[in-house]
């Protein structure tokens, strides 16, 4: 297993540096704001998974399902799971990475860097020491982590698109933080505001359709 996830992290590094030197020579506002926009639909589709109890319950009873049968299946079969796994996570997080290191790539290295250290550090502890995590609220901390950056990229990435003239641009009187993808423009903002809402109403909707359909049955008794 943990030269699976291991091997995975070790090819979406590799992955990173390859498709940085690629795209170094092609980079403009049009990609730029290309990347940005994918990013940040990742990172909220990311972060309304976390956000569904049912949804993340009904995963890890799939992955424990999928590494029983591989282990009586063999080592390899362990090990092209963990793989495949980390190496999904390590995709994503490289089209991440790639849309933060447009603006700071030193800055993006050195987090990367110090997030696969915490990282290796809770492996230790959990399969060594025995901690145990408190899955809620490390899934409701990445939530917020997840949306607000997902707010960020995607600020970035609309201003990029009026920059070359994609989408209008709608000004109005308001702060202007760029490394926080903040501009004063009503469809930036407007977005922003839409995607901080977004784990909200995903959890209130199915909510209030389980009530519907609870206090619309039937009563056994009649």
């Amino acid at each position: 297993v943990h030269a699976g996830w291991l091997s995975a992290l070790a090819v979406g590094a590799v992955v990173f540096a390859v498709a940085r030197n690629v795209l170094a020579g092609a980079m403009n506002e049009r990609l730029e704001g290309c990347l940005a926009l994918i990013a940040a639909a990742m990172l909220l589709h990311a972060a309304l998974w976390l956000n569904a109890r049912t949804t993340t319950r009904r995963a890890m009873g799939e992955l424990r399902g999928r590494t029983q049968r591989a282990l009586d299946r063999g080592a390899l079969a362990l090990f092209a799971i963990a793989f495949l796994a980390m190496f999904r996570e390590s995709f994503e997080t490289t089209v991440f990475l790639e849309a933060l290191s447009i603006d700071a790539p030193s800055a993006v290295v050195w987090g990367a860097a110090v997030g696969a250290a915490l990282l290796l550090g809770l492996v230790f502890a959990v399969s060594r020491l025995g901690l145990r995590l408190p899955m809620t609220t490390l899934f409701k901390i990445s939530t917020v982590v997840l949306v607000v950056t997902a707010a960020v990229l995607l600020g970035q990435g609309i201003h990029a698109f009026e920059e070359v003239g994609i989408l209008p641009s709608r000004p109005m009187p308001f702060l202007r933080i760029e490394f926080l993808g903040i501009y004063p423009d009503r469809i930036g903002l407007l977005a922003q505001l839409a995607v901080a809402l977004a784990p909200i109403l995903w959890k209130a909707f199915p909510a209030r359709s389980k009530v519907a359909r609870f206090d619309g049955a039937p009563d056994p008794g009649e």
